[in-house]
């Protein structure tokens, strides 16, 4: 992975945005089919742009898998403050985000190309779902348990 990808949707510009949205409608549309070619017509920019921002198709990858995962909200607790009702609402806010994301047609692409190129002759995208996906999640909650 390229040491270029961001950590966390906040840290996108709002262009970097709207490509991997481009290569998120594609991954729903094509499938494994995507490719940084058709990426960069979708998205009216230039494939050196992809690598200048993203590294490598992995990098890229891992951004649009982090840009899909940023959608559910983070849960933010002060707690010096913190009571039970406003750590439930928040739960709730983040189990409602996190099933909207992972139930919608985008997430069920990403997976079902994850889950077919499984192994290790077939690229990192399993690995990479997988760390930036579930597992991110995982991390979003830990400071709460």
């Amino acid at each position: 992975m390229d040491a270029r990808v961001k950590k966390g949707g906040a840290e996108f510009t709002e262009r970097q945005k709207a490509v991997l949205d481009a290569a998120l409608s594609l991954l729903v549309e094509s499938g494994d089919g995507m490719t940084m070619t058709a990426v960069a017509r979708r998205a009216s920019c230039s494939k050196e742009t992809l690598y200048k921002w993203f590294g490598d198709r992995d990098g890229f990858l891992t951004a649009t898998v982090q840009w899909q995962a940023s959608k559910v909200r983070s849960v933010a607790f002060d707690r010096a403050h913190l009571s039970i009702s406003k750590l439930s609402a928040g739960l709730k806010q983040f189990a409602a985000d996190w099933l909207t994301v992972i139930s919608g047609p985008t997430s069920i692409a990403l997976n079902r190309i994850a889950v077919s190129r499984a192994g290790p002759e077939n690229g990192r995208l399993g690995a990479i779902v997988l760390a930036h996906g579930r597992f991110a999640m995982g991390n979003r909650l830990k400071p709460l348990l």
